[in-house]
């Protein structure tokens, strides 16, 4: 995939989220269960859209039971990675994703699927799973790894 062309979606998303995080509020709220049902509502009012990313490891497609070469990047998973992840940039999605390709570091994780990839000296995870009979796979979450969260997850795979 033209990594270009996830900036520009991104670039496009990101705005999306910034007014309906906006609209209900969502960084001024302090009660989780309202946070999370305003979450909701600002995944559910999102463009549907979905950018795919090429380049799914064998040994992913392996672990996930698919076939499938590419996966989604919705903008559904996008609001909530804006949400509890804002310190990711465009450049660490574009590199890690970018990465992942290479990798075959994907663990099971619950009905997850989980890639350990690194950039810049970090430790990210990136979670995937499969959708409609194993035909389409999508990015639910990406994220760096502390010390302590990476070391959990190490011991978790033993």
């Amino acid at each position: 995939m033209d990594m270009e062309k996830l900036e520009r979606w991104y670039e496009q998303m990101k705005p999306h989220y910034e007014q309906l995080a906006e609209k209900y509020k969502i960084h001024e709220l302090h009660d989780r269960l309202e946070i999370a049902r305003n979450l909701k509502r600002i995944r559910k009012e999102m463009p549907k859209s979905n950018i795919v990313i090429h380049g799914l490891p064998q040994r992913a497609q392996e672990l996930l039971a698919t076939n499938v070469e590419s996966f989604f990047f919705s903008a559904d998973s996008l609001a909530k990675q804006l949400y509890k992840h804002p310190e990711l940039t465009t450049v660490e999605y574009r590199r890690i994703l970018e990465n992942l390709k290479d990798f075959d570091d994907i663990f099971p994780d619950g009905k997850y699927r989980v890639a350990m990839t690194i950039y810049n000296e970090t430790w990210y995870r990136v979670a995937l799973k499969t959708i409609n009979n194993r035909t389409e796979v999508y990015l639910l979450s990406l994220h760096k790894m502390g010390d302590g969260s990476l070391n959990k997850f190490i011991e978790s795979q033993n």
